[in-house]
């Protein structure tokens, strides 16, 4: 089912969250898609990744506030 970032902000809040058939706004952002896999624990979604070929444009983040515990590289 199809839900856009705002719906994926309100609704996974603390999940890291993995989405296909993303739709993509002018600049690249992922603006909607389809959550296919969502978890406290990013290895689960790594073990996810892949197993979708063929799903368009595919989305993988943390959703929410980035704890302190948790360092993030750009």
């Amino acid at each position: 089912m199809y839900k856009t970032m705002e719906q994926v902000w309100q609704e996974y809040d603390g999940y890291w969250v993995y989405m296909v058939n993303c739709r993509e706004d002018e600049y690249g952002s992922a603006i909607g898609g389809e959550v296919i896999k969502y978890d406290k624990d990013k290895r689960v979604i790594y073990k996810e990744i892949g197993k979708h070929p063929g799903k368009g444009h595919q989305f993988f983040s943390y959703i929410g506030k980035i704890p302190d515990r948790l360092g993030v590289f750009v």
